[in-house]
């Protein structure tokens, strides 16, 4: 028996429509905290994002969520192009200027509550995004370059080791304290991970 049998998913505000809430849910982090439980179901209202809620089917209880959004990444440094634009040396010589705008899956916010921390559930959720993000691509043809991330550095570990990487301008620069740090993983890479 696998040990995410008991785990379902919905949308926030399929989830909030029957006896369920999220006031108990607890990551650790107040911002993530705050987002799902003030902001989420009436961003998901107004198309500003998607909230997908991974919760215990016998209990409701929130184990997880994940929330996103379609976004242009504005791509300015060389070494980043390199990433999305496959003879990018050529593309530069034939007028392409130092910034690439190219369509990303925004994972805005990512959450697992502090008793299900360190049980793979994260793992599980990114598994589920790339499993849409794959079906989205190959079965509906979806543009996108890839999931982009914008990383708190107490989460860095974890997309690292989904092999996401840094935007230039962050690239394991931790000397700069920052808030966040922009990560992307391209959908070649996300789509071979699943379809080995």
């Amino acid at each position: 028996m696998n040990k995410f049998d008991n785990i379902d998913v919905a949308e926030i505000n399929s989830f909030l429509y029957g006896p369920n809430d999220l006031k108990n849910f607890n990551c650790g982090n107040q911002a993530i905290n705050q987002f799902l439980i003030n902001d989420a179901s009436e961003s998901d209202k107004q198309f500003q994002s998607v909230t997908q809620v991974f919760f215990e089917k016998d209990t409701g209880e929130v184990i997880g969520f994940c929330s996103t959004v379609i976004d242009i990444l504005s791509i300015t440094y060389m070494n980043d192009i390199k990433y999305f634009v496959s003879d990018y040396i050529e593309s530069v010589q034939n007028g392409l200027s130092e910034n690439l705008n190219v369509p990303v899956l925004h994972l805005l916010f990512l959450g697992v509550d502090l008793k299900y921390q360190h049980l793979h559930v994260g793992t599980a959720i990114i598994n589920y995004l790339f499993d849409k993000f794959s079906d989205a691509y190959l079965n509906d043809k979806t543009g996108l370059a890839g999931i982009k991330v914008d990383a708190f550095p107490d989460a860095i570990e974890f997309y690292d080791k989904f092999r996401f990487f840094y935007l230039s301008g962050s690239d394991n620069d931790f000397s700069i304290p920052r808030k966040t740090y922009p990560m992307i993983k391209q959908a070649i890479s996300i789509i071979s991970s699943q379809y080995k």
